[in-house]
Formats: structure tokens, C-alpha cells, sequence
């Protein structure tokens, strides 16, 4: 599994904050990685999005 990183002071401190209280990333020097539990997170986020994609068309297509 190819590791993605992405610059601390890129994310807002608030958020940053909240993910790393939460386990979902990790401290990697100036870099922080998501955990398995972050691509979890992730990954529910993406199949929610889809879901309520295809539901709007969905009632878009019944009017």
C-alpha cells in the first residue's frame, strides 16, 4: 500500500488537531500519514458521497 503524505501546516491546526486526537493521522516530522483508521474514515466518506450522488439524481429523475 503506497503511503500518502501530506505538509502539517497545510491542514488548518483546528482540524489537524481533532485527526490526531482522534487516531486517524500520525506525526511524521514536518509531514503527517493516516492511519488504517484514517483510510477507514476515508473510504466511508467516499461511499457516502456516491450514495447521496446517486440519490439526487435519482429524485431529479422522478420530477
Amino acid at each position: 500500500m503506497r503511503k500518502e503524505t501530506t505538509r502539517y501546516q497545510d491542514i488548518p491546526r483546528e482540524f489537524r488537531e481533532y485527526l490526531l486526537s482522534r487516531g486517524f493521522v500520525r506525526n511524521k516530522g514536518d509531514f503527517i500519514v493516516l492511519t488504517r483508521k484514517g483510510v477507514k474514515l476515508i473510504e466511508k466518506i467516499i461511499l457516502i458521497a456516491e450514495y447521496s450522488k446517486k440519490v439526487r439524481q435519482i429524485s431529479s429523475n422522478n420530477f
